[in-house]
């Protein structure tokens, strides 16, 4: 069995941007969140799945502010791979539910500024394409991604360039591959 590398990020660091570049390299690499079904909202009160969020009503943001993968459906996308080495790019917030089925975990991250900046890139109706939501990302920004990097994920600054990004995370897993052997 291949290593699985987990590329996760705060929204706005260039996680899909370096899925599709790391594609364009050559290597076997999957935007994770547009998985249909491996993904669900978690209604913050209920417990239960939201059949729809409003990406841009915050009040609705964090009603279902639980982004959640599943953790037996990653397993199977995982098993049924056969590369050396593949990456799988997206967010969840339980990130710790699901970090054991991964050798590696890389964190892009990017300045404040520049998350902004790429989230008030986006069309309206997007995630992150209003000002109220752009500043909530910004309230837990931080917070979130020390607990990443504290539970063993590996820091890779993503202001440059996507391939220079890419090529850094790739580096990164190799080094970090090259090192459990």
């Amino acid at each position: 069995m291949g290593k699985s590398i987990l590329v996760t990020a705060v929204a706005g660091s260039g996680k899909t941007t370096v899925c599709k570049v790391l594609c364009d390299l050559g290597y076997n690499a999957y935007d994770i969140e547009s998985i249909p079904g491996l993904f669900s909202l978690i209604d913050k009160k209920s417990g239960k799945p939201m059949v729809k969020q409003h990406n841009v009503n915050l009040d609705s943001i964090e009603q279902g502010n639980n982004w959640n993968c599943d953790k037996t459906k990653m397993q199977m996308i995982i098993d049924k791979e056969n590369a050396d080495v593949t990456y799988y790019c997206g967010g969840a917030s339980n990130i710790k539910r699901i970090r054991s089925l991964f050798d590696v975990v890389i964190v892009l991250r990017v300045s404040d500024k520049t998350t902004l900046t790429r989230l008030g890139s986006r069309t309206p109706g997007q995630f992150g394409s209003t000002s109220k939501v752009r500043k909530w990302v910004l309230s837990w920004k931080q917070e979130i991604e020390e607990e990443w990097l504290s539970a063993g994920g590996i820091e890779v600054d993503a202001e440059e360039n996507p391939i220079e990004v890419a090529q850094a995370v790739a580096l990164a897993a190799q080094n970090l591959v090259l090192n459990q052997r």
